[in-house]
């Protein structure tokens, strides 16, 4: 609990958090030696240190016995990128969430995008995941951050010229 702790209080309105990313405990160890205050995982650079592609192509198994070696040698804070939470329905989400805190990550990102149509899925489902893993994390007893994101602007989604109120009515449903 200490570190999510330190992790929620790193979250402070009109002062973004500036995290580093990691790939493997190498990685970590010098995110944390470089004085950030708390490290994050990267799902691309991740992917790609255990000869996967970006996208949840990566096992699960291998993803989280990953989090688990890079949270062993830190005592920063942990936010592992979850991706899309490797499952389309909330309880894959859960599942990806009680991993997570399983193997030392005291935060997740969950992304609204789905990989197998190249779209982010219906706000009303991914607002389903996250308020399934907000529960599952509170009925553990576990003090969870959730950075719930939108990929519209990542990915160019949708008209140009309404892509941003987009991204921002998303987000809004995401925090509600």
């Amino acid at each position: 609990m200490p570190k999510a702790d330190t992790f929620f209080a790193l979250h402070r309105r009109g002062r973004p958090l500036v995290l580093a990313n990691c790939w493997d405990p190498a990685s970590a160890r010098v995110v944390e030696r470089a004085g950030f205050p708390a490290v994050a995982t990267s799902s691309a650079g991740m992917a790609w240190a255990l000869g996967y592609a970006d996208g949840e192509d990566v096992p699960p198994g291998e993803l989280f016995e990953a989090i688990r070696r890079i949270a062993r040698v830190t005592q920063l804070p942990l936010s592992a990128d979850l991706e899309a939470g490797f499952g389309p329905a909330p309880a894959d989400t859960v599942r990806s969430v009680e991993r997570a805190i399983g193997a030392g990550a005291v935060g997740a990102n969950l992304e609204d995008y789905d990989n197998a149509t190249h779209d982010v899925v219906a706000v009303d489902t991914h607002v389903a995941r996250i308020r399934a893993a907000r529960e599952r994390a509170d009925e553990l007893g576990v003090r969870f951050f959730i950075n719930a994101r939108t990929d519209v602007l990542l990915h160019a989604l949708g008209d140009p010229a309404t892509r941003v109120d987009a991204a921002i009515e998303r987000l809004r449903a995401y925090v509600a």
